[in-house]
């Protein structure tokens, strides 16, 4: 196996790559359109969100080949896992989303009405 420092820093990197190379188009399209939330922009930003899974398939080809991302596609497609973690994977999204939300109407007096577009 290589450096795995090198790796960490090598899936970091393709993961921001990744992402903001598919987020500044869309960050393009919503400016020139006034600011709007278009379902193009929401292909746009969903799309960017696959970056660190890209970046995660990428780098451990590159470290480990074929048979590291075969290993690395069964273990994402485990679906054997104790009930905690679950709830951690369905539950902590929807708090995290809800509690920035929160922390922004109590900062800024507005709710951020995009999200429910």
């Amino acid at each position: 196996m290589k450096n795995k420092l090198g790796s960490l820093a090598s899936y970091f990197g393709l993961a921001f790559a990744i992402s903001w190379l598919i987020w500044t188009p869309g960050f393009v399209i919503y400016r020139a359109g006034g600011g709007k939330i278009t379902p193009l922009v929401g292909l746009f930003i969903l799309l960017g969100a696959f970056g660190p899974s890209l970046a995660a398939l990428t780098v451990t080809g590159w470290m480990e080949g074929r048979a590291g991302i075969v290993r690395l596609l069964k273990r994402m497609i485990d679906w054997r896992q104790p009930v905690g973690w679950w709830l951690i994977a369905i539950f902590l999204p929807a708090f995290l989303l809800l509690s920035s939300l929160g922390l922004w109407k109590f900062r800024s007096g507005t709710i951020l009405m995009f999200i429910l577009y």
